[in-house]
C-alpha cells in the first residue's frame, strides 16, 4: 500500500482473508456466482482478486463470512453470513509473467 499522503481512500484498509461469495447478476448463468477470498477490507469497500474481470460500474451482491462469538459463549466463534450490495469502481489487471 502507498504512503498516507498519496492514499485517496477516506477509510483505512485492513489485511484479511475472508470468504467472499459475489453473484453478478448481469452475467451470463455459467459465470454468475463465485467463492473468493478478500485480500483486504475497510469500512467502504473490499479488495479481491478474481478469476473472471468484472467491469467497472458493475453491481455485485456479496456474501461476506465474519467470525462471530459462539452460542455457546466463551472462545467458541460461529460463522455469520453477512449479505450486502457493491458496486465495482475499480479495476487492476493482472501483469502477465
Amino acid at each position: 500500500m502507498t504512503d498516507n499522503a498519496s492514499e485517496r481512500r477516506g477509510a483505512r484498509r485492513v489485511n484479511a482473508r475472508l470468504s467472499l461469495r459475489i453473484n453478478d447478476p448481469g452475467a451470463e448463468e455459467a459465470q454468475l456466482s463465485a467463492s473468493i477470498e478478500t485480500i483486504n477490507i475497510s469500512s467502504s469497500g473490499i479488495y479481491f482478486r478474481s478469476v473472471r474481470f468484472l467491469e467497472p460500474m458493475t453491481k455485485l451482491a456479496l456474501g461476506l463470512e465474519l467470525a462471530v462469538p459462539g452460542a455457546a459463549g466463551g472462545d467458541d466463534r460461529d460463522l455469520a453470513l453477512v449479505q450486502c450490495q457493491g458496486l465495482v469502481v475499480r479495476t487492476t489487471p493482472e501483469e502477465e509473467t
